[in-house]
């Protein structure tokens, strides 16, 4: 083989590492997950019955960042079942970009007691 095609099949395979690298580090983005799933993994760190201070604990201990904590009434109704709760968190877990950035946004819900009762994941994709 001569010099310039031993370059070019080193060159090719080079930017299939690099492709395959990529692909990697986009799909073990644990955000890019379905909400389920996200509400699953925030379930596992934050179970619930959480206490409200123990939230608070484990959630500045991570990347994530507490947007908001919400008090008095209000009630989420899902299809089965409304729930009441007395304070709502709203934390911001990060975000990554396809074309248009996406947030993903976590609502942790607690009793009068202040234990956690329920967990809601919202994505905000940013449009032009």
């Amino acid at each position: 083989m001569d010099k310039l095609t031993k370059s070019n099949i080193y060159w090719s395979i080079f930017m299939l590492i690099v492709g395959i690298l990529i692909i990697i580090a986009i799909l073990s983005n644990p955000l890019r997950r379905s909400e389920e799933k996200i509400r699953a993994m925030v379930l596992k760190e934050i179970p619930v019955g959480t206490k409200i201070d123990d939230a608070i604990e484990i959630i500045n201990n991570t990347r994530w960042k507490i947007d908001r904590i919400s008090e008095g009434y209000g009630y989420e109704k899902n299809i089965n079942e409304t729930q009441v709760y007395n304070k709502q968190m709203t934390v911001h877990l990060g975000s990554y970009r396809n074309v248009f950035v996406t947030d993903v946004v976590v609502f942790l819900r607690f009793s009068e007691k202040g234990d956690l009762i329920d967990v809601t994941v919202r994505k905000d994709v940013d449009g032009l």
